[in-house]
């Protein structure tokens, strides 16, 4: 379905794809963080401190790209947040409308 067509849109399923793509989001960055530590931890213990320094740039390039993944999936899930909350909005107007056409309009016959 393309988005927009229809506004039959299952608000649910938006919210839980935007929870899952922030938990995604959460790993990764979790993920990173150690990793991050570990690998500075194997430099040091393993290599020498020297070592650090000459890797520690890669690292950070590899941390910088994770941070990017993990903010566009942030701003996915929100947008999916966003476009749930339009679509409810839409619904509800949508709603608000027909109830309001649905009236019955009565005459005024005081003349």
């Amino acid at each position: 379905m393309v988005m927009g067509d229809n506004l039959n849109v299952d608000r649910s399923a938006l919210l839980h794809a935007a929870d899952r793509f922030e938990e995604i989001a959460e790993e990764i960055r979790s993920r990173v963080d150690s990793l991050t530590k570990e690998s500075e931890h194997l430099f040091e213990t393993w290599v020498g401190g020297k070592a650090v320094d000459r890797f520690r740039p890669g690292v950070e390039d590899w941390t910088i790209s994770a941070r990017a993944l993990t903010d566009r999936l942030e701003y996915i899930a929100k947008n999916l947040v966003g476009s749930a909350n339009a679509y409810q909005n839409q619904e509800d107007s949508n709603t608000a409308a027909l109830r309001t056409s649905t009236r019955p309009t009565y005459l005024n016959l005081d003349v």
